[in-house]
């Protein structure tokens, strides 16, 4: 029976730094360290094949898994490829086309995506729609996160501020429901600003939303976002059971009928 030890590397902000293409150098002595310990290195990603192949000449892996697991390549060998079938993908093109959505298809040599994709969402930005897509960008710029309700339970313990040294940039307009709440406005210094913090409240659930944090960035190291996130799992916590909620009746089940009819 064989030993085998693997390590399988995701890509943005694992093996790559943010907004690069190419493993440090650290990296590469890293994996090449681990090779020759006897552990086999894999890619593991969302990326089509053809996505990996500048990384797969920057350092000797013993394969890859792509397309969030449609491809398994060990060696040159294909372990695992399970495209899908023609008359799946004209089902599927068909009915998404038929209900006006955009379609990006992936394949083992690129990804494509419709005609007019990107003259669609230059026109949804001219008209103030959903234009988080353009906004959106993985610069590794500094954030500045601005505390809009200093009473509410998830900033306890914060400054009326404070920063991220590098996150991605997101820029309204947000197609969100109105918050019930706004409790953060992130701003970055190319000028866009951006609902960063909102809770609502539905029916007896509380929704908090919280944009710090991505693979690429390393936010979830800090310790304001640690606090927020702390907060906010407090704040949303409802430590009686429903029906006491709905019914104010503490006594109305117990370990005797629970599941009895």
């Amino acid at each position: 029976m064989h030993d085998y030890r693997a390590i399988f590397l995701d890509i943005d902000g694992t093996l790559t730094q943010p907004g690069h293409s190419a493993p440090p150098v650290s990296a590469v002595v890293a994996i090449e360290s681990a090779r020759r310990l006897g552990r086999r290195v894999f890619l593991c990603t969302g990326r089509c094949e053809a996505m990996l192949k500048p990384l797969l000449h920057c350092a000797d892996f013993d394969g890859y898994v792509a397309s969030s697991g449609g491809l398994v390549v060990v060696g040159s060998r294909d372990v695992f490829d399970c495209p899908m079938t023609p008359q799946e993908q004209a089902h599927v093109l068909t009915a998404l086309s038929a209900n006006g959505v955009f379609r990006t298809v992936q394949t083992r040599r690129g990804a494509y995506c419709d005609e007019g994709f990107r003259d669609f969402l230059r026109a949804r930005d001219v008209q103030n729609g959903s234009s988080e897509l353009l906004r959106w960008r993985e610069d590794g710029e500094r954030v500045r996160l601005w505390v809009m309700d200093p009473a509410h339970p998830i900033v306890e313990g914060l400054e009326d501020h404070f920063d991220l040294p590098i996150e991605e940039t997101y820029g309204e307009h947000f197609d969100i429901p109105k918050p019930d709440d706004l409790i953060f406005v992130s701003w970055v210094p190319g000028g866009e600003v951006f609902r960063s913090g909102c809770a609502w409240h539905r029916g007896l659930g509380r929704v908090f939303y919280f944009q710090p944090g991505h693979e690429t960035c390393p936010s979830y190291y800090d310790k304001n976002v640690q606090r927020v996130i702390a907060n906010a799992v407090h704040w949303a916590y409802r430590p009686r059971p429903v029906y006491q909620y709905v019914t104010g009746h503490t006594g109305a089940l117990n370990g005797e009928n629970v599941g009895k009819r």
